[in-house]
């Protein structure tokens, strides 16, 4: 974690000198939206609830690094639990184009672009 909170340092810095705003978008792993994928893992690996916390626990330790360091932060998490498509390709755990379409539109519906786009 030390490593990538030095880079969103430099990138934050790089950012600042060419009048660049800062955006930083957490999308959620799949485990963390569907409850049945995060069974079916801890079932097949054995893990306990706090093992497979450990995604949730970095998140958070992100984003308090990033509020230190005054970078915005965009976490879609609630939105993903929220919505009733599925997000995910069926054969692995990237976004599909449903989840795609609801990043895009959580992203453009709760940023403020008028303030950057001229």
């Amino acid at each position: 974690m030390n490593i990538a909170k030095e880079y969103l340092k430099k990138i934050k810095a790089t950012c600042a000198a060419n009048d660049i705003e800062l955006l930083v978008v957490l999308l959620p792993p799949k485990v963390d939206v569907d409850e049945g994928v995060r069974e079916q893992i801890q079932k097949d690996s054995g893990w306990t609830k706090g093992e497979m916390a450990v995604i949730e626990t970095l998140k958070n330790s992100l984003i308090t690094s990033l509020k230190k360091m005054n970078i915005a932060t965009l976490d879609l998490q609630s939105d993903f639990q929220a919505s009733t498509e599925n997000l995910y390709w069926h054969a692995d755990h990237h976004l599909n184009v449903d989840g795609h379409a609801l990043a895009s539109k959580v992203l453009f519906g709760n940023y403020n672009w008028e303030s950057i786009v001229d």
